[in-house]
């Protein structure tokens, strides 16, 4: 009989920079990036893992941390394309 070998093949993230930029409008910090926007429009933000991805995605590029050194604190708004959601610390 045929052997047949079993190959392993892992998936994830990869960690790479984006270009974005943060700016703030009031209480609002909007991230421009067409990365990110592209990003938004693929998510399927009903899907808890998709928003993991997601989120991991935005640690991962240095979103998060540009977010903080911006100002962002837990709780302030964030806006990414159409999304505006609540930033996590």
């Amino acid at each position: 009989p045929p052997v047949f070998k079993e190959h392993v093949v892992v998936y994830g993230p990869r960690d790479r920079k984006m270009d974005f930029s943060i700016r703030r409008d009031n209480d609002l910090f909007i991230v421009d990036s067409s990365d990110l926007e592209k990003l938004v429009g693929r998510t399927n933000f009903d899907q808890d893992d998709a928003v993991k991805r997601f989120q991991t995605i935005l640690r991962r590029s240095g979103v998060d941390d540009a977010l903080r050194s911006a100002g962002a604190k837990n709780g302030d708004q964030i806006q990414i394309a159409d999304m505006v959601f609540d930033f996590v610390d």
